[in-house]
Protein backbone atom coordinates (compact mmCIF):
# COMPACT_ATOMS: atom_id res chain seq x y z
CA UNK A 1 0.00 0.00 0.00
CA UNK A 2 1.54 3.24 -1.13
CA UNK A 3 1.49 5.47 2.14
CA UNK A 4 3.26 2.69 4.22
CA UNK A 5 5.84 2.86 1.08
CA UNK A 6 6.20 6.76 1.77
CA UNK A 7 6.13 6.95 5.66
CA UNK A 8 7.99 4.28 6.57
CA UNK A 9 5.52 2.98 8.63
CA UNK A 10 2.78 0.53 9.47
CA UNK A 11 -0.76 1.22 8.36
CA UNK A 12 -1.09 1.10 12.41
CA UNK A 13 0.58 4.25 12.70
CA UNK A 14 -0.81 5.90 9.46
CA UNK A 15 -3.78 5.26 9.35
CA UNK A 16 -4.67 4.22 5.81
CA UNK A 17 -5.17 0.21 5.07
CA UNK A 18 -6.32 0.82 1.31
CA UNK A 19 -7.43 3.12 -1.49
CA UNK A 20 -10.87 3.33 0.65
CA UNK A 21 -11.44 4.14 4.63
CA UNK A 22 -14.74 3.27 6.19
CA UNK A 23 -17.30 5.32 8.08
CA UNK A 24 -20.21 2.66 9.32
CA UNK A 25 -20.90 0.48 6.39
CA UNK A 26 -20.42 3.48 3.98
CA UNK A 27 -16.87 3.51 2.57
CA UNK A 28 -14.94 6.79 0.87
CA UNK A 29 -11.66 7.50 -1.39
CA UNK A 30 -8.80 8.05 0.77
CA UNK A 31 -6.75 11.21 0.28
CA UNK A 32 -3.62 12.43 1.90
CA UNK A 33 -4.96 13.90 4.45
CA UNK A 34 -6.01 10.47 5.99
CA UNK A 35 -2.19 9.48 6.42
CA UNK A 36 -1.45 10.42 9.83
CA UNK A 37 2.53 10.22 9.28
CA UNK A 38 5.13 12.14 8.13
CA UNK A 39 5.95 11.50 4.98
CA UNK A 40 9.69 11.44 3.29
CA UNK A 41 9.14 14.76 2.02
CA UNK A 42 7.54 16.49 4.78
CA UNK A 43 10.15 14.87 7.34
CA UNK A 44 12.75 16.16 5.03
CA UNK A 45 11.30 19.61 4.75
CA UNK A 46 11.26 19.62 8.49
CA UNK A 47 14.93 19.13 8.10
CA UNK A 48 15.44 21.67 5.58
CA UNK A 49 15.57 19.98 2.57
CA UNK A 50 13.86 20.11 -0.27
CA UNK A 51 11.56 17.39 -2.50
CA UNK A 52 9.67 16.92 -5.86
CA UNK A 53 6.92 14.24 -5.82
CA UNK A 54 5.29 13.41 -9.15
CA UNK A 55 2.34 11.28 -9.83
CA UNK A 56 2.81 9.32 -6.16
CA UNK A 57 -0.86 7.82 -4.83
CA UNK A 58 -2.74 9.22 -1.93
CA UNK A 59 -1.15 12.82 -2.55
CA UNK A 60 -4.07 15.20 -3.14
CA UNK A 61 -4.40 17.31 -1.39
CA UNK A 62 -0.06 18.39 -1.95
CA UNK A 63 1.79 18.90 1.50
CA UNK A 64 2.99 22.50 1.46
CA UNK A 65 7.15 21.68 1.39
CA UNK A 66 10.01 23.40 0.03
CA UNK A 67 9.99 22.08 -3.47
CA UNK A 68 6.96 20.84 -5.55
CA UNK A 69 4.33 17.89 -5.30
CA UNK A 70 1.99 17.19 -8.59
CA UNK A 71 -0.40 14.59 -6.97
CA UNK A 72 -1.35 11.24 -8.80
CA UNK A 73 -3.68 7.85 -8.81
CA UNK A 74 -6.99 8.73 -6.62
CA UNK A 75 -6.56 12.34 -7.12
CA UNK A 76 -8.94 14.31 -9.63
CA UNK A 77 -7.47 15.05 -13.11
CA UNK A 78 -6.14 18.82 -12.92
CA UNK A 79 -5.51 18.60 -9.32
CA UNK A 80 -4.25 20.95 -6.78
CA UNK A 81 -0.65 21.43 -7.00
CA UNK A 82 2.19 22.51 -5.02
CA UNK A 83 2.87 25.35 -5.32
CA UNK A 84 0.09 26.86 -7.00
CA UNK A 85 0.21 27.31 -10.81
CA UNK A 86 3.20 24.91 -11.14
CA UNK A 87 0.47 22.05 -12.82
CA UNK A 88 0.07 25.27 -15.70
CA UNK A 89 3.83 26.05 -15.53
CA UNK A 90 4.83 22.20 -15.94
CA UNK A 91 2.17 22.00 -19.41
CA UNK A 92 3.59 25.29 -20.45
CA UNK A 93 7.29 23.76 -19.71
CA UNK A 94 6.84 19.93 -21.66
CA UNK A 95 3.46 20.53 -23.39
CA UNK A 96 0.33 18.71 -21.75
CA UNK A 97 0.44 16.39 -18.74
CA UNK A 98 -2.44 14.47 -17.84
CA UNK A 99 -3.23 12.44 -14.53
CA UNK A 100 -4.89 9.49 -16.15
CA UNK A 101 -5.46 8.56 -20.05
CA UNK A 102 -7.74 10.46 -22.27
CA UNK A 103 -10.11 7.36 -22.55
CA UNK A 104 -12.64 5.82 -20.21
CA UNK A 105 -12.04 2.53 -19.54
CA UNK A 106 -13.63 0.09 -22.18
CA UNK A 107 -13.85 2.83 -24.94
CA UNK A 108 -13.87 0.95 -28.34
CA UNK A 109 -13.25 4.47 -30.36
CA UNK A 110 -9.51 3.89 -29.60
CA UNK A 111 -7.50 0.50 -31.09
CA UNK A 112 -5.50 -1.53 -28.63
CA UNK A 113 -2.39 0.34 -30.65
CA UNK A 114 -3.53 3.43 -29.69
CA UNK A 115 -4.02 2.82 -25.99
CA UNK A 116 -0.63 1.59 -25.65
CA UNK A 117 0.27 5.15 -27.18
CA UNK A 118 -1.56 7.08 -24.30
CA UNK A 119 0.31 4.17 -22.06
CA UNK A 120 3.73 5.72 -23.06
CA UNK A 121 2.61 9.03 -23.19
CA UNK A 122 1.76 9.11 -19.81
CA UNK A 123 5.10 7.69 -18.91
CA UNK A 124 7.10 9.94 -20.79
CA UNK A 125 4.70 13.18 -19.25
CA UNK A 126 5.96 11.95 -15.84
CA UNK A 127 9.46 11.83 -16.76
CA UNK A 128 9.06 15.05 -18.25
CA UNK A 129 7.64 16.93 -15.51
CA UNK A 130 10.07 15.31 -13.40
CA UNK A 131 12.95 16.66 -15.04
CA UNK A 132 11.59 20.25 -15.03
CA UNK A 133 10.77 20.13 -12.07
CA UNK A 134 14.14 19.03 -10.47
CA UNK A 135 16.18 21.65 -12.97
CA UNK A 136 13.68 24.38 -11.17
CA UNK A 137 13.85 22.92 -8.00
CA UNK A 138 17.03 21.72 -7.39
CA UNK A 139 15.84 19.36 -4.80
CA UNK A 140 17.97 16.93 -2.30
CA UNK A 141 15.00 14.28 -2.84
CA UNK A 142 12.84 12.96 -5.67
CA UNK A 143 9.92 10.75 -5.45
CA UNK A 144 8.81 9.78 -9.22
CA UNK A 145 5.45 7.13 -10.03
CA UNK A 146 4.72 5.78 -13.11
CA UNK A 147 1.21 4.11 -12.22
CA UNK A 148 1.03 2.68 -16.26
CA UNK A 149 2.94 -0.46 -15.27
CA UNK A 150 0.46 -1.56 -12.99
CA UNK A 151 -2.39 -0.93 -15.42
CA UNK A 152 -1.31 -2.30 -18.00
CA UNK A 153 -1.78 -5.72 -16.54
CA UNK A 154 -5.27 -5.28 -15.94
CA UNK A 155 -6.84 -3.09 -19.26
CA UNK A 156 -5.30 -5.29 -20.99
CA UNK A 157 -5.13 -8.89 -19.71
CA UNK A 158 -1.08 -9.15 -19.06
CA UNK A 159 -0.37 -9.15 -23.16
CA UNK A 160 3.16 -9.36 -22.86
CA UNK A 161 3.87 -7.32 -26.29
CA UNK A 162 2.18 -4.74 -24.83
CA UNK A 163 3.58 -4.95 -20.80
CA UNK A 164 7.02 -4.53 -22.71
CA UNK A 165 6.75 -1.79 -24.68
CA UNK A 166 4.94 0.06 -21.35
CA UNK A 167 8.28 -0.82 -19.31
CA UNK A 168 10.58 -0.08 -21.82
CA UNK A 169 8.83 3.43 -21.71
CA UNK A 170 9.42 3.61 -18.40
CA UNK A 171 13.00 2.06 -18.50
CA UNK A 172 13.61 4.77 -20.73
CA UNK A 173 12.33 7.56 -18.41
CA UNK A 174 14.35 6.10 -15.85
CA UNK A 175 17.48 6.25 -17.89
CA UNK A 176 16.77 10.15 -18.41
CA UNK A 177 16.26 11.06 -15.24
CA UNK A 178 18.96 9.35 -13.97
CA UNK A 179 21.56 11.00 -16.80
CA UNK A 180 20.01 14.54 -16.18
CA UNK A 181 19.45 14.56 -12.31
CA UNK A 182 22.86 12.99 -11.11
CA UNK A 183 21.03 11.37 -8.22
CA UNK A 184 23.08 9.97 -5.49
CA UNK A 185 21.14 7.37 -5.03
CA UNK A 186 18.51 5.75 -6.84
CA UNK A 187 15.49 3.05 -5.67
CA UNK A 188 13.63 1.59 -8.03
CA UNK A 189 10.98 -0.62 -6.55
CA UNK A 190 6.92 -1.90 -6.94
CA UNK A 191 5.04 -2.14 -3.92
CA UNK A 192 3.46 -5.75 -4.64
CA UNK A 193 4.46 -8.55 -7.45
CA UNK A 194 2.12 -9.83 -10.50
CA UNK A 195 0.73 -13.30 -11.65
CA UNK A 196 -1.99 -14.82 -13.52
CA UNK A 197 -4.80 -16.18 -11.52
CA UNK A 198 -4.25 -20.38 -11.75
CA UNK A 199 -5.50 -21.66 -8.54
CA UNK A 200 -8.46 -22.50 -6.94
CA UNK A 201 -10.10 -19.55 -5.15
CA UNK A 202 -12.02 -19.51 -2.22
CA UNK A 203 -14.83 -17.32 -1.57
CA UNK A 204 -14.57 -15.74 1.93
CA UNK A 205 -18.34 -13.79 2.18
CA UNK A 206 -19.93 -17.23 1.25
CA UNK A 207 -18.15 -19.02 3.45
CA UNK A 208 -19.13 -16.24 6.42
CA UNK A 209 -22.82 -16.67 5.07
CA UNK A 210 -23.02 -20.44 5.33
CA UNK A 211 -21.30 -20.39 8.67
CA UNK A 212 -23.89 -17.72 9.66
CA UNK A 213 -22.30 -14.64 10.18
CA UNK A 214 -22.82 -12.99 6.82
CA UNK A 215 -26.81 -11.81 6.05
CA UNK A 216 -27.74 -10.78 2.46
CA UNK A 217 -29.96 -8.02 0.97
CA UNK A 218 -31.36 -6.93 -2.43
CA UNK A 219 -29.62 -4.01 -3.64
CA UNK A 220 -27.49 -1.66 -2.50
CA UNK A 221 -24.08 -0.13 -2.81
CA UNK A 222 -21.87 -3.20 -2.60
CA UNK A 223 -18.48 -3.46 -2.23
CA UNK A 224 -16.33 -0.25 -2.72
CA UNK A 225 -14.95 -0.06 -6.21
CA UNK A 226 -12.54 1.84 -8.38
CA UNK A 227 -14.74 1.32 -11.49
CA UNK A 228 -17.49 3.43 -9.57
CA UNK A 229 -15.19 6.46 -9.13
CA UNK A 230 -12.59 6.01 -11.57
CA UNK A 231 -14.94 8.04 -14.53
CA UNK A 232 -15.49 11.08 -11.80
CA UNK A 233 -11.84 11.45 -11.12
CA UNK A 234 -10.46 11.06 -14.96
CA UNK A 235 -13.37 14.24 -15.70
CA UNK A 236 -11.52 16.05 -13.06
CA UNK A 237 -13.87 15.56 -10.35
CA UNK A 238 -12.96 14.49 -6.43
CA UNK A 239 -14.33 11.19 -5.72
CA UNK A 240 -14.66 11.42 -2.22
CA UNK A 241 -17.50 8.55 -2.18
CA UNK A 242 -19.95 6.68 -4.34
CA UNK A 243 -23.52 7.68 -4.42
CA UNK A 244 -25.58 5.69 -7.05
CA UNK A 245 -27.29 7.50 -9.81
CA UNK A 246 -30.51 7.38 -10.29
CA UNK A 247 -30.63 4.60 -12.70
CA UNK A 248 -28.69 3.09 -10.04
CA UNK A 249 -31.09 3.43 -7.59
CA UNK A 250 -33.95 2.19 -9.84
CA UNK A 251 -31.66 -1.27 -10.39
CA UNK A 252 -31.57 -1.51 -6.98
CA UNK A 253 -34.84 -0.99 -5.97
CA UNK A 254 -35.91 -3.29 -8.85
CA UNK A 255 -33.60 -6.07 -7.23
CA UNK A 256 -35.96 -5.20 -3.80
CA UNK A 257 -38.86 -6.72 -5.49
CA UNK A 258 -36.86 -9.89 -7.05
CA UNK A 259 -36.02 -8.09 -10.38
CA UNK A 260 -32.30 -8.33 -10.27
CA UNK A 261 -29.60 -7.29 -12.88
CA UNK A 262 -28.53 -10.81 -13.32
CA UNK A 263 -32.14 -11.60 -14.34
CA UNK A 264 -33.05 -8.96 -16.56
CA UNK A 265 -29.38 -10.02 -18.73
CA UNK A 266 -30.88 -13.33 -19.02
CA UNK A 267 -33.84 -11.76 -20.70
CA UNK A 268 -31.48 -10.15 -22.90
CA UNK A 269 -28.74 -12.69 -23.56
CA UNK A 270 -32.14 -14.50 -24.80
CA UNK A 271 -33.45 -11.54 -26.99
CA UNK A 272 -29.50 -11.78 -28.80
CA UNK A 273 -29.30 -8.35 -26.62
CA UNK A 274 -26.52 -9.72 -24.24
CA UNK A 275 -23.63 -8.30 -25.82
CA UNK A 276 -25.34 -4.21 -26.57
CA UNK A 277 -26.06 -4.25 -22.48
CA UNK A 278 -22.89 -5.49 -21.78
CA UNK A 279 -21.28 -2.43 -23.59
CA UNK A 280 -23.69 -0.14 -22.46
CA UNK A 281 -24.99 -0.86 -18.85
CA UNK A 282 -23.19 1.25 -16.32
CA UNK A 283 -21.15 -0.78 -13.96
CA UNK A 284 -23.07 0.43 -10.74
CA UNK A 285 -26.29 -0.73 -12.39
CA UNK A 286 -24.43 -3.95 -12.10
CA UNK A 287 -23.61 -3.55 -8.65
CA UNK A 288 -26.82 -1.58 -7.32
CA UNK A 289 -29.31 -4.58 -9.24
CA UNK A 290 -28.06 -7.74 -7.27
CA UNK A 291 -27.43 -8.92 -3.99
CA UNK A 292 -25.36 -7.72 -1.53
CA UNK A 293 -23.96 -8.01 1.72
CA UNK A 294 -26.19 -6.40 4.52
CA UNK A 295 -23.72 -4.61 6.50
CA UNK A 296 -25.65 -3.91 9.47
CA UNK A 297 -27.19 -7.11 9.93
CA UNK A 298 -24.57 -9.12 9.66
CA UNK A 299 -21.97 -10.19 12.40
CA UNK A 300 -18.74 -10.40 10.41
CA UNK A 301 -17.92 -10.06 6.51
CA UNK A 302 -15.19 -9.45 4.41
CA UNK A 303 -15.20 -5.39 3.67
CA UNK A 304 -12.84 -4.53 1.02
CA UNK A 305 -12.05 -6.96 -1.42
CA UNK A 306 -7.84 -6.37 -0.98
CA UNK A 307 -8.01 -6.17 2.56
CA UNK A 308 -6.99 -9.30 3.50
CA UNK A 309 -9.33 -9.57 5.92
CA UNK A 310 -12.60 -10.33 7.78
CA UNK A 311 -14.09 -6.90 9.67
CA UNK A 312 -16.64 -7.86 12.78
CA UNK A 313 -19.54 -5.58 13.75
CA UNK A 314 -19.47 -5.11 17.31
CA UNK A 315 -21.89 -3.57 19.40
CA UNK A 316 -20.65 0.24 20.56
CA UNK A 317 -18.50 0.61 18.26
CA UNK A 318 -20.16 0.10 15.17
CA UNK A 319 -23.22 1.98 14.29
CA UNK A 320 -25.79 -1.13 14.13
CA UNK A 321 -23.59 -3.68 15.96
CA UNK A 322 -24.58 -7.38 16.03
CA UNK A 323 -21.75 -8.73 18.37
CA UNK A 324 -22.03 -7.60 22.25
CA UNK A 325 -18.74 -6.11 22.83
CA UNK A 326 -17.92 -9.03 26.26
CA UNK A 327 -18.54 -11.44 23.54
CA UNK A 328 -15.75 -9.78 20.68
CA UNK A 329 -12.78 -12.33 21.56
CA UNK A 330 -14.78 -15.40 21.96
CA UNK A 331 -16.66 -14.89 18.66
CA UNK A 332 -13.03 -14.06 17.10
CA UNK A 333 -11.34 -16.64 18.59
CA UNK A 334 -14.04 -19.48 17.03
CA UNK A 335 -13.93 -17.26 13.37
CA UNK A 336 -10.33 -17.50 13.37
CA UNK A 337 -10.99 -21.12 14.29
CA UNK A 338 -13.64 -21.71 11.50
CA UNK A 339 -11.04 -19.86 8.78
CA UNK A 340 -8.20 -21.59 9.68
CA UNK A 341 -9.86 -25.43 9.29
CA UNK A 342 -10.65 -24.19 5.56
CA UNK A 343 -8.87 -26.38 3.25
CA UNK A 344 -8.41 -26.38 -0.76
CA UNK A 345 -9.52 -29.39 -2.65
CA UNK A 346 -6.09 -31.04 -2.91
CA UNK A 347 -6.37 -30.94 1.15
CA UNK A 348 -4.17 -28.04 1.44
CA UNK A 349 -4.28 -25.06 4.32
CA UNK A 350 -6.58 -22.25 2.10
CA UNK A 351 -4.93 -19.54 4.51
CA UNK A 352 -0.78 -19.51 5.62
CA UNK A 353 -1.78 -17.86 8.95
CA UNK A 354 -4.61 -16.01 9.94
CA UNK A 355 -4.71 -14.33 12.97
CA UNK A 356 -5.89 -11.13 15.02
CA UNK A 357 -5.25 -7.36 13.84
CA UNK A 358 -2.93 -6.88 16.42
CA UNK A 359 0.06 -9.82 15.48
CA UNK A 360 0.16 -7.38 12.02
CA UNK A 361 -0.47 -3.72 13.32
CA UNK A 362 0.31 -1.65 15.75
CA UNK A 363 -0.08 1.86 16.38
CA UNK A 364 -3.05 4.09 17.17
CA UNK A 365 -5.12 3.89 14.17
CA UNK A 366 -4.61 -0.21 14.70
CA UNK A 367 -8.61 -0.25 15.60
CA UNK A 368 -9.22 1.17 11.65
CA UNK A 369 -7.91 -2.30 10.62
CA UNK A 370 -9.57 -5.73 9.36
CA UNK A 371 -10.50 -7.32 12.92
CA UNK A 372 -9.02 -10.85 11.54
CA UNK A 373 -6.22 -10.88 9.24
CA UNK A 374 -6.30 -13.62 6.39
CA UNK A 375 -2.86 -14.56 4.50
CA UNK A 376 -3.17 -16.76 1.54
CA UNK A 377 -1.19 -19.77 0.79
CA UNK A 378 0.71 -19.96 -2.26
CA UNK A 379 -1.64 -22.79 -3.47
CA UNK A 380 -5.11 -20.71 -3.22
CA UNK A 381 -6.48 -17.55 -4.44
CA UNK A 382 -8.24 -15.71 -1.46
CA UNK A 383 -11.64 -13.72 -2.84
CA UNK A 384 -12.00 -11.33 0.01
CA UNK A 385 -15.74 -10.48 -1.30
CA UNK A 386 -19.20 -11.60 -2.37
CA UNK A 387 -18.22 -10.59 -5.91
CA UNK A 388 -17.73 -12.67 -8.60
CA UNK A 389 -15.29 -12.20 -10.99
CA UNK A 390 -16.39 -12.16 -15.05
CA UNK A 391 -13.77 -12.98 -16.71
CA UNK A 392 -14.76 -15.33 -19.71
CA UNK A 393 -12.29 -17.97 -19.13
CA UNK A 394 -13.53 -19.09 -15.71
CA UNK A 395 -15.59 -21.74 -15.54
CA UNK A 396 -19.19 -21.85 -14.63
CA UNK A 397 -19.76 -22.14 -10.78
CA UNK A 398 -22.32 -25.18 -11.92
CA UNK A 399 -19.15 -27.06 -13.14
CA UNK A 400 -17.30 -27.02 -10.20
CA UNK A 401 -19.41 -28.10 -7.26
CA UNK A 402 -17.18 -31.53 -7.20
CA UNK A 403 -14.60 -29.13 -6.40
CA UNK A 404 -15.78 -28.50 -2.79
CA UNK A 405 -14.09 -27.16 0.36
CA UNK A 406 -13.66 -28.66 3.79
CA UNK A 407 -14.38 -27.30 7.18
CA UNK A 408 -16.01 -27.74 10.10
CA UNK A 409 -18.56 -24.73 8.58
CA UNK A 410 -19.05 -26.71 5.20
CA UNK A 411 -19.65 -29.87 7.03
CA UNK A 412 -22.58 -28.82 9.20
CA UNK A 413 -23.95 -25.65 6.06
CA UNK A 414 -26.94 -26.90 4.17
CA UNK A 415 -28.28 -26.34 0.43
CA UNK A 416 -29.65 -23.45 -0.64
CA UNK A 417 -32.20 -22.50 -3.44
CA UNK A 418 -30.62 -23.63 -6.46
CA UNK A 419 -31.63 -20.66 -8.60
CA UNK A 420 -28.67 -18.72 -6.49
CA UNK A 421 -26.48 -20.80 -8.55
CA UNK A 422 -27.97 -19.60 -11.30
CA UNK A 423 -27.29 -16.03 -10.17
CA UNK A 424 -23.68 -16.30 -9.91
CA UNK A 425 -23.61 -18.64 -13.28
CA UNK A 426 -24.65 -15.41 -15.13
CA UNK A 427 -22.52 -12.38 -13.88
CA UNK A 428 -19.43 -14.67 -14.34
CA UNK A 429 -20.13 -14.92 -18.08
CA UNK A 430 -20.31 -10.57 -17.80
CA UNK A 431 -16.64 -10.22 -19.54
CA UNK A 432 -14.05 -7.74 -17.83
CA UNK A 433 -10.53 -6.62 -19.02
CA UNK A 434 -9.37 -6.45 -15.56
CA UNK A 435 -9.39 -10.24 -14.24
CA UNK A 436 -6.26 -12.52 -14.50
CA UNK A 437 -3.75 -10.10 -12.83
CA UNK A 438 -2.55 -8.74 -9.37
CA UNK A 439 -1.83 -5.59 -9.70
CA UNK A 440 2.17 -4.09 -9.97
CA UNK A 441 3.20 -0.20 -9.57
CA UNK A 442 6.57 0.86 -10.86
CA UNK A 443 8.27 3.52 -8.29
CA UNK A 444 11.21 5.82 -8.25
CA UNK A 445 12.62 7.44 -5.54
CA UNK A 446 16.00 9.28 -5.83
CA UNK A 447 18.21 10.96 -3.31
CA UNK A 448 19.87 14.56 -5.20
CA UNK A 449 22.90 16.25 -5.03
CA UNK A 450 22.75 20.10 -4.56
CA UNK A 451 25.54 20.63 -7.04
CA UNK A 452 25.31 19.50 -10.85
CA UNK A 453 28.22 17.74 -11.34
CA UNK A 454 27.67 15.03 -14.34
CA UNK A 455 27.01 11.83 -13.29
CA UNK A 456 25.71 8.37 -14.92
CA UNK A 457 24.39 5.52 -12.84
CA UNK A 458 23.14 2.15 -14.09
CA UNK A 459 19.50 1.52 -14.73
CA UNK A 460 18.28 -1.55 -12.68
CA UNK A 461 16.21 -4.29 -13.71
CA UNK A 462 12.36 -4.16 -13.12
CA UNK A 463 10.97 -7.35 -12.54
CA UNK A 464 7.42 -9.03 -12.38
CA UNK A 465 7.33 -11.29 -9.58
CA UNK A 466 4.58 -13.77 -9.46
CA UNK A 467 5.47 -15.61 -6.05
CA UNK A 468 2.96 -13.48 -4.29
CA UNK A 469 -0.58 -14.76 -3.16
CA UNK A 470 -3.06 -13.12 -5.41
CA UNK A 471 -6.08 -11.35 -4.78
CA UNK A 472 -8.79 -11.09 -7.65
CA UNK A 473 -9.99 -8.13 -8.74
CA UNK A 474 -13.45 -8.19 -9.50
CA UNK A 475 -16.07 -6.45 -11.16
CA UNK A 476 -19.67 -7.32 -9.96
CA UNK A 477 -21.15 -7.50 -6.51
CA UNK A 478 -23.72 -9.91 -7.36
CA UNK A 479 -24.52 -13.23 -5.10
CA UNK A 480 -21.98 -16.00 -4.73
CA UNK A 481 -23.21 -19.59 -5.69
CA UNK A 482 -25.53 -21.04 -3.13
CA UNK A 483 -24.10 -24.46 -2.00
CA UNK A 484 -21.02 -25.34 0.00
CA UNK A 485 -19.74 -27.06 -2.52
CA UNK A 486 -19.09 -24.47 -5.07
CA UNK A 487 -16.94 -21.73 -2.75
CA UNK A 488 -14.29 -22.83 -4.81
CA UNK A 489 -14.05 -22.51 -8.50
CA UNK A 490 -11.25 -22.72 -10.38
CA UNK A 491 -9.64 -19.98 -12.78
CA UNK A 492 -8.63 -21.05 -16.43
Amino acid sequence: MTPRRFTGVNPGKHGVYGFTGFDGYDFHVVKGDDVHAHRLWTLLDHHGHSSVVVNVPVTHPPDEIDGAIIPGFIGPEDPPCHPKGILDDVREAIGAYRVYPRYARGDDSLSDAEKIDEYCTLVEMRGDAFRYLVDRFEPNFGFLQFQKTDTVFHEFDGEWEKVKRVYAAADEQIGAVLEACTPRRVFVASDHGMGRYEKPEFRVNAFLEDAGYLETTLGGKGMPTWNAMRDDLRDGEQADEWEPSTVERIAAALASVGITAHRTGLVLERLGLGEFAKAHVPDGVVRTGNEQVDFPRSKAYVRARTELGVRMNVEGRDPDGTIPQDEYEAVRADLVRELESVTAPDGEPVFQEVAPREAFFEGPYTDRAVDIVTVPTSSTSSRHSRARSTSSRRRNPGTTSSMGYSSRAARESTSRDPSMTRTCSTSLRRSSPHSGYRTATGWTGASFRSSRRPSRCPIPSIRIRTERPSIPWSRTDSRPSATSSDRFARIE
